[in-house]
């Protein structure tokens, strides 16, 4: 005799409540936080799948019950829930980046962070580099590659702000975080940047500049660093990462 089976039900319910939450985080582009957009598309093909689990197991919420137990394991799964939609996924912050640490473009660093080919890279034309979430990581690598031949040249970039005591007091990284595949590989990476205005911010702002090209010497090499002549406060954007 079929009856009603609760550990068959509580099973419905985790895999109804993960398609409802990978439904919303399609919905609202807060996948995006999680995963490359390359990644968008099986993301959506796992929400689709598990609309088909969650279907058949509503069919098997009456089945034959052989024993009343309550599977300790579907614990798991509902904390993970919890972690995801309870607290909200706004990404990472500079808290987090100040332990984990930034790659600082230099002269010799962020050849190890793109994987770009020589045609895939998108080339800086002009006197006045204006940066955007498409070429964040391009520019950097060709300024880090030829700081000499783009010194004196104006910036137009945005980021947030990191402190660090290593640092004259005038000085601070502008960072972005870089994602790779998912917010699991994720890193950040900055450009040092010098302004007299700096008191007036703290770490996580984010800050809209302009200014220009410089170098600085440090460890035997000279990195590249922004003067500043023009700081202001911006807002964060809705998706902060940018992409290899």
């Amino acid at each position: 005799m079929k009856r009603f089976n609760l550990n068959e039900f509580i099973w419905f319910v985790v895999l109804l409540s993960f398609t409802l939450y990978t439904y919303y985080l399609l919905s609202t582009g807060k996948i995006l936080l999680f995963v490359h957009p390359e990644m968008v598309k099986y993301s959506a093909l796992s929400f689709i799948f598990l609309g088909e689990l969650t279907v058949f197991q509503f069919f098997k919420i009456f089945t034959i019950k052989t024993r009343i137990s309550y599977k300790k394991g579907y614990l798991l799964f509902f904390i993970t829930l919890i972690m995801g939609g309870v607290i909200a996924p706004n990404g990472l912050n500079a808290d987090i980046w100040e332990k984990k640490g930034v790659t600082l473009v230099s002269s010799g660093s962020i050849e190890n962070i793109g994987k770009h080919s020589h045609e895939e890279k998108e080339k800086i034309q002009g006197d006045v580099i204006n940066f955007n979430a498409y070429n964040y990581l391009h520019y950097l690598e060709e300024i880090s590659e030829n700081i000499e031949k783009h010194k004196g040249k104006r910036v137009v970039i945005s980021g947030f702000i990191l402190k660090d005591n290593s640092y004259a007091k005038n000085e601070f990284l502008l960072t972005r975080v870089l994602m790779n595949c998912c917010a699991a590989d994720s890193q950040a990476i900055g450009i040092l940047c010098r302004s007299n205005k700096i008191s007036e911010f703290k770490k996580d702002d984010w800050v809209r500049i302009e200014g220009t090209i410089s170098s600085k010497a440090e460890n035997g090499r000279e990195n590249p660093i922004i003067l500043i002549d023009k700081i202001q406060k911006t807002e964060k954007p809705e998706n902060d990462y940018i992409y290899e």
